[in-house]
């Protein structure tokens, strides 16, 4: 059995692990946007990332996907602030998903486990346009693919590690003294 010390250093380094795996993501979404960017200025732009033909990063973030994820502009005019490089909503999310994190509260516990899904949800979507769709291989693409998977399944276990010391605390409250006077013990 998992002791309250030993639930606390579960918790302080999942903490880390999230950090790790934000800072990672931020750093490939902002490589997109910076690829984004140069090709915008010259569509002969080459990227680090673009091995061959069939592996090329800027074959997919200059198609029709590569903004709002392909579905931003059906919603919205395609010249509207909304619909941004794929990459600005990596830059965005990771850092707040990281920062959210931080904290000792269920509720953003439950909200980084909300962004883990819809990150893997965006992901499959965007990997299937890209196998499917593109026919193409994103080396880029495939490390977020990557990151937002963990991120996933570190939030998961972050979440019931954080419930699990909040049970362990609140138990510990209960056992010292009653909540606003009154026992919960059965008379």
């Amino acid at each position: 059995m998992m002791t309250l010390t030993d639930c606390r250093v579960r918790v302080g380094k999942l903490r880390k692990y999230l950090g790790i795996l934000c800072l990672f993501g931020t750093l490939l979404s902002a490589y997109t946007v910076y690829v984004e960017i140069n090709l915008e200025k010259d569509p002969k732009y080459t990227a680090l990332c673009d091995i061959s033909p069939g592996v090329s990063c800027t074959a997919v973030f200059g198609s029709e996907w590569g903004k709002g994820f392909g579905l931003v502009n059906k919603v919205v005019s395609e010249n509207s602030t909304l619909n941004q490089p794929n990459g600005v909503y990596g830059v965005v999310s990771y850092p707040l998903f990281a920062l959210i994190s931080r904290f000792d509260f269920l509720l953003l516990a439950k909200a980084s486990v909300l962004m883990g899904t819809i990150g893997l949800v965006i992901s499959g979507y965007l990997a299937y346009i890209l196998i499917y769709v593109l026919d193409d291989i994103c080396v880029i693409c495939f490390g977020i693919y990557i990151v937002n998977v963990l991120l996933l399944l570190l939030s998961i276990w972050y979440y019931r590690s954080l419930r699990t010391l909040h049970q362990y605390k609140n138990q510990l409250a209960g056992n010292n003294e009653p909540t606003l006077g009154i026992s919960k013990k059965r008379v």
